[in-house]
């Protein structure tokens, strides 16, 4: 009987990762759906919502806020059954590689175009930087930037959560990252308020980089040491987006980081991959390869592992089962 449990541990973990695989794949024929039905834009108003009657300028209101919010969320997510099907339509919910790539390709369009007031207001979709003084160059290390960043937010963490823990990884996950874009900021209105936010979601992004930093490495257009692109981010404000853009950074050999402004304020990042050149259009492409490339491995790998789990459950099943 002991033995049974553990191999269909085994079994159910190769169903999450194939429901995982499956997700990428939904996300990639359908795409996001609209925002007015969206559960995860339903989420974040909720959490307005909540914020309006709570906040206060305080650690424990934030963290109140942090733990009604997920704990609501890890309790839809153990209603349904652990079943393929399940953990691919949450993994689906939680992943956004069609919409980021689409709209990092929108903007390469309109810069290859020469339009840069039109590339300029197509960013806001991906960056929160300030844009009004950005060029070609500018614009274009903006997407990089954000590419590398949110293949991790977007794509590979929604994945690796699913895989572990199937719907409640998977939606807890997409809820975390959703608090931290709303409430992990270094504005002196959520320093204490979005605290718990912050450090959660760098806490359950800290893998999910390092596994990006590891497939670019290898996998991209220039091969690199892993070690090279950790050293460049080591001074990167954020212990995981530093990570993932220099890590694409060294792939595609482009000179990212340095001096950008949000709100008017002014901040310095460490220059990732000095030796590149600056970012052009043409870039801002093969960041987009890169990162679907990077997405298919992972999928394939979750895919092949997935079926060798489930297939050695059933195995060591039937063999329960002699006499």
């Amino acid at each position: 009987m002991t033995r049974r449990t553990e191999f269909g541990s085994a079994g159910q973990l190769g169903r999450r990762m194939l429901g995982a695989a499956a997700g990428l794949l939904l996300d990639r024929i359908l795409g996001e759906l609209p925002a007015r039905v969206h559960p995860v834009v339903m989420f974040g108003k909720s959490a307005r919502r909540l914020e309006d009657h709570i906040w206060s300028d305080s650690f424990l209101s934030g963290s109140f806020a942090w733990t009604f919010l997920l704990g609501t969320i890890w309790v839809v997510g153990s209603i349904p059954s652990e079943s393929i099907a399940s953990v691919a339509l949450s993994a689906y919910l939680s992943t956004a590689e069609r919409s980021l790539l689409t709209e990092a390709g929108a903007v390469a369009d309109l810069l290859e175009e020469g339009d840069i007031e039109g590339a300029r207001g197509r960013l806001l979709a991906l960056v929160g930087r300030d844009r009004d003084s950005l060029d070609t160059t500018g614009i274009a290390k903006a997407v990089v930037e954000s590419v590398a960043e949110n293949t991790v937010d977007a794509v590979v963490a929604p994945l690796f959560w699913s895989a572990v823990f199937g719907v409640r990884g998977a939606l807890a996950y997409r809820a975390i990252n959703t608090l931290d874009s709303m409430f992990g900021h270094r504005s002196e209105m959520y320093r204490r308020f979005g605290w718990a936010s912050a450090r959660t979601d760098d806490l359950v992004n800290y893998f999910p980089a390092r596994i990006v930093l590891l497939l670019a490495s290898y996998v991209g257009p220039i091969r690199q040491r892993p070690a090279a692109a950790l050293e460049d981010a080591r001074l990167h404000p954020s212990p995981n987006a530093g990570v993932a853009e220099a890590s694409f950074a060294r792939a595609l050999s482009v000179r990212l980081g340095g001096s950008l402004s949000y709100s008017g304020v002014t901040e310095s990042r460490p220059i990732l991959a000095p030796f590149g050149s600056d970012p052009k259009p043409s870039d801002v492409r093969a960041a987009i390869r890169l990162s679907r490339r990077l997405d298919t491995v992972i999928s394939l790998v979750l895919m092949v592992v997935g079926l060798l789990l489930v297939g050695f459950d059933e195995i060591m099943h039937k063999e329960d089962g002699r006499p």
